[in-house]
């Protein structure tokens, strides 16, 4: 079962544990977001798609 699979088979949910370091913090989109380089992939990356919502790690 891939990845997406087991996240949309419990309700597209997800919890994370542990330590998330956010490089850089910025508004995008009317959305305060977090990047973390090496999640995205480097530095070259896109806020709409890589960014993630300051709201799911508060």
């Amino acid at each position: 079962m891939s990845a997406i699979q087991s996240f949309q088979n419990v309700g597209n949910a997800f919890t994370a544990y542990g330590v998330f370091t956010a490089d850089e913090i910025k508004q995008v989109n009317g959305i305060w977001q977090v990047i973390n380089y090496n999640l995205a992939g480097g530095h070259d990356f896109d806020w709409t798609y890589k960014g993630m919502t300051t709201q799911l790690i508060l």
